[in-house]
């Protein structure tokens, strides 16, 4: 399991450097902290399991990423072949359950308990716009 912690930190070093120069970049360090503390593998009996899910999707080279539709998604650059899709379909449900979304990844839709997508209609017409805003999730 002490493998787990370090490949769990080297994937997280490119978040942290772009976040320190970002306007949230003051909470990096405790944010960091707490990441480490949630993602201790003696707290998460299947993270070994979603490691090697995460290590067995396939490489795609992203085009579109749209964060502002009802499903959060990201477009391949080059259209998949059967066997990719079939394997990131795969490696996708690997991870099950997913706790937020709908996702859509390179043609592959993921539902979610908690529909995200939902709860922002409800929301989306009575708040001021966020355009040009920094906005935590505290939930």
């Amino acid at each position: 399991m002490a493998g787990c912690s370090s490949v769990i930190a080297r994937r997280f070093e490119p978040f942290w450097a772009r976040l320190a120069f970002t306007p949230a970049g003051k909470w990096a360090p405790h944010l960091r902290q707490l990441a480490t503390e949630r993602l201790d593998p003696e707290r998460h009996g299947d993270l070994p399991d979603w490691l090697t899910a995460l290590a067995g999707l396939p490489a795609i080279e992203s085009g579109a990423v749209r964060l502002d539709g009802p499903c959060v998604s990201a477009a391949p650059q080059a259209a998949l072949d059967a066997a990719t899709r079939q394997a990131l379909r795969a490696g996708l449900e690997a991870l099950h359950p997913w706790r937020k979304g709908p996702f859509c990844l390179h043609g592959v839709r993921i539902d979610a308990e908690w529909r995200s997508d939902w709860k922002w209609a409800r929301l989306a017409g009575a708040i001021a716009p966020l355009a040009g805003r920094l906005v935590r999730d505290v939930g």
